[in-house]
Parts: C-alpha cells; structure tokens; sequence
C-alpha cells in the first residue's frame, strides 16, 4: 500500500475529512476515493457483517494463542 502525508492545502481542498470524496483527474473522470479512517472501518466492519465491535475485534486479535496452518491441516487430516 501507498502512503501519501497530507499536508494543509490537501486537508483544505478535502475539507472536514468526515465523508466519502471523490478524486476526480483534470478532466472530471472519477480516478478514486478518499475515505476518512472512521468512515472506512465501519464500512468494512459493515461489510463482514460484523456483529462486535472494532475495539473487540482488535481485543481478540491480540489474544494470545492460536494454531499455525500446519497445526489445522494435521488436525484435519486426523479427524
């Protein structure tokens, strides 16, 4: 993934970074989107039809534990 840092004129030109924005080229093509970060995570949240919230997805992912892909496959394999 790209990174690009905002600097004023573009958080200016973005305005209140609180909804989707289209980024159009010089000619009014649609070229992509920006979405705020807030916006974005409850779209992808939305998306997986997650029933918890961001804060318990990221709780359980720093949850100790865990198998490792060959530790599935030999229990798959075995069952």
């Amino acid at each position: 993934m790209t990174r690009i840092t905002m600097d004023q004129p573009l958080k200016d030109k973005l305005g209140g970074l609180s909804q989707r924005i289209e980024i159009c080229d010089e000619n009014g093509n649609v070229v992509g989107h920006f979405l705020p970060e807030k916006v974005y995570k409850r779209m992808i949240c939305d998306m997986l039809g997650a029933d918890v919230s961001r804060e318990e997805l990221e709780r359980r992912l720093a949850e100790p534990g865990g198998s490792t892909l060959d530790e599935i496959l030999a229990r798959l394999e075995n069952s």
